[in-house]
């Protein structure tokens, strides 16, 4: 349930920052990390040369950079990342 919950919250505060367009035009870069994520080692975040479509994830927690934990997104890719919520399927136990 709080895989449900925390998509749906990351997806509401990226729509609260698309409502501000004016503010948003000039990201280039967007960095998502959970609160109770502790990077114990520093991080190359690009101040440009990262592509619209392209994302990083933190290679973290022995999921092959496959987390929810921290990631860094172009503009095309965060809007995915953060709306990624809207795939989830919910299964019935």
């Amino acid at each position: 349930m709080n895989v449900f919950r925390q998509g749906n919250s990351l997806k509401k505060a990226f729509c609260c920052l698309q409502a501000q367009k004016n503010q948003t035009d000039d990201i280039d870069v967007f960095i998502f990390a959970r609160s109770d994520t502790f990077l114990m080692n520093p991080i190359d975040i690009p101040c440009h040369g990262l592509g619209d479509d392209e994302m990083w994830v933190a290679a973290v927690g022995g999921h092959l950079g496959v987390n929810e934990n921290f990631a860094v997104a172009g503009r095309d890719a965060a809007n995915v990342y953060a709306n990624r919520v809207s795939s989830y399927k919910e299964k019935p136990f």
